[in-house]
């Protein structure tokens, strides 16, 4: 009988969508004009047994008009005709599903900041030992009014923004992805048309790209041989072949999640995969391990992921631990969500991404408890909200996540922050310079101790941390609120000197001395709290914060000064 096709419309009218989340909304990618993002799948709620091809409502958000009072109506493409008396039992459910895409069922609020914090940990116990005042609270309440209240209407998306299927698949393809979002739709868009089902549209509707994937409940059936998903089916196929010759079951609490154990040396590792390339992930899936008949699904599921080497296997074991219910994205709590990290860290747990984990629970689940880590959420957590334990604190990710509750929706926050900084946009315009990097030695990642985070495609630049230079020209009524900068004002600064002994900063400047009049000051590097720094962008960054040349005549001479002596005299 097969699929029906995309044969009916249906308008959504919501009187609660802010107008100012426009900008957040994308129902095609400009590169991918007929593969609409805003998908879903669901099962008929009265289906008893197994369900059939044609107990499900699919289809996709085809546009929005957007009306004053935060009135919208939303239009969709879909199998069924909602307006036919026997399919009313799916209005409700589709209804929900579009809500969820756009995250109007639990949005983030400002009452989600108060109490994240909830212990006091190593960090912040070093950077306010001298004062009690500065809150990470406090900067979060600062950044949320000067991004959200004025450009977001006062809250941000959140919950299920992603089918839980196609989902798994976009958030697979964002790790250490080659050139972003672009990658990453079209890796999804590949992995589509080769494992989901093409469905038909009918005459005077779109002709698009639509492929169906299994709802998320036949997945995790394993009973269920996904019959009418036959190319899908074949892939599960590859998940088992792969976890009974490669895996092992690690127990991280009640769950488990597969570890993969590469038959091959790591001898010729790059940094961050183990050993691991294309051609050895090619040699096992063309190996005798995988049955004949499925060995061209694993092929495809190759090629989708840009032929990896790690994005493939990612998802072929998160997928069978999916399938065999070893974990649940729903039930993961903070606690765990540490302990994943950990344990990625220590290689207790190989080729699993704990940053794609925790995306994949956050935003295909709405749960609050998971926190993906990148290198702006890294450095945001070092500086400026100074949450991140010290350097040397064992099981550092354990500590930080228990001692914290509704990261997932603080994530949302830092976010917008995040892209508000890295694309120069005004309300970010003169704050967070810390989190910016600071220089480009070659030699950064010998100073810094060779920090690295999971899953990014980072470059040998660091960020500049906390200094007297990124706090000189970060907005006064940030700075004293910030604990980064709480942490560091009582230090002393040297000038033109060697690091040593009783200077946790050295400045240098333009003539290299402490007696030519009117010099530029051109860089500083110390040790920021977590680690050693260097900035030598804040003085292009922001000239202006910077009232007199080096020395201060008749006020500084070159002796050594505090951080908080230096923002005030220069």
């Amino acid at each position: 009988m097969g699929f029906e096709s995309l044969s009916n419309r249906y308008t959504f009218k919501f009187n609660d969508f802010p107008e100012r989340w426009l900008p957040l909304i994308s129902l095609y990618d400009p590169d991918l004009p007929l593969f609409p993002i805003y998908y879903f799948h669901v099962l008929s709620p009265t289906v008893t047994g197994r369900p059939g091809e044609t107990d499900r409502v699919f289809g996709y958000v085809e546009k929005i008009n957007i009306f004053a009072d935060n009135r919208v109506d939303v239009t969709v493409v879909l199998n069924k005709n909602l307006q036919n008396n026997r399919n009313t039992e799916y209005i409700e459910i589709v209804e929900s599903e579009i809500r969820e895409r756009f995250g109007l069922n639990n949005p983030v609020k400002r009452e989600d900041l108060q109490g994240v914090f909830a212990g006091k940990l190593p960090a912040q116990r070093t950077l306010t030992e001298t004062t009690s005042a500065n809150l990470p609270e406090d900067v979060l309440n600062y950044l949320w009014d000067v991004t959200v209240s004025n450009s977001y209407g006062g809250q941000l998306p959140f919950g299920r923004l992603w089918d839980p299927v196609f989902g798994l698949v976009r958030w697979v393809a964002s790790w250490n992805s080659p050139s972003g979002r672009k990658s990453e739709l079209i890796q999804t868009h590949y992995f589509l048309s080769r494992f989901g089902v093409r469905i038909n549209t009918g005459d005077g509707y779109p002709k698009i790209d639509f492929f169906l994937l299994p709802t998320y409940e036949e997945l995790r059936d394993s009973s269920n041989p996904l019959t009418w998903f036959p190319e899908f089916s074949k892939l599960v196929n590859v998940t088992k072949a792969i976890h009974d010759n490669y895996c092992e079951d690690i127990d991280v609490r009640e769950m488990k999640f597969s570890k993969f154990n590469a038959p091959f040396k790591k001898a010729s590792a790059k940094k961050g995969e183990n050993g691991w390339t294309a051609e050895k992930l090619k040699t096992i899936l063309m190996g005798n391990v995988i049955p004949t008949g499925d060995q061209k699904a694993a092929i495809e599921c190759f090629n989708a992921f840009d032929k990896g080497p790690q994005r493939p296997l990612i998802l072929l074991m998160m997928l069978g631990d999916l399938r065999n219910d070893r974990w649940n994205p729903e039930e993961l709590d903070s606690d765990m969500c540490g302990r994943i990290y950990q344990m990625s860290k220590s290689q207790e747990i190989t080729m699993q991404s704990p940053k794609v984990i925790a995306l994949y629970s956050q935003q295909c689940f709405g749960n609050a408890d998971t926190f993906p880590i990148d290198t702006w959420m890294d450095t945001l957590l070092r500086w400026p909200l100074a949450v991140w334990p010290k350097k040397g604190s064992k099981h550092q990710y354990i500590t930080f996540f228990k001692t914290t509750r509704n990261l997932g929706k603080v994530e949302r926050l830092l976010w917008v922050v995040c892209q508000a900084k890295k694309v120069h946009s005004s309300v970010c315009g003169d704050i967070l310079w810390c989190i910016k990097y600071g220089s480009q030695d070659a030699d950064q990642n010998a100073l810094n101790g060779d920090q690295e985070t999971e899953g990014n495609n980072t470059s040998k630049k660091k960020p500049r941390g906390a200094n007297p230079l990124a706090c000189k020209i970060c907005k006064q009524d940030l700075r004293d609120i910030c604990p980064a900068y709480n942490g560091i004002k009582d230090r002393k600064i040297g000038f033109n000197v060697p690091q040593q002994n009783g200077i946790d900063f050295v400045i240098t400047t333009s003539e290299g001395n402490n007696s030519a009049i009117n010099q530029k000051i051109t860089r500083c590097i110390g040790f920021s709290v977590h680690e050693n720094i260097v900035d030598e962008y804040s003085l292009d960054d922001n000239p202006s914060s910077f009232s007199y040349g080096y020395p201060h005549t008749g006020r500084h001479s070159g002796e050594k000064i505090t951080v908080e002596e230096f923002i005030n005299l220069y």
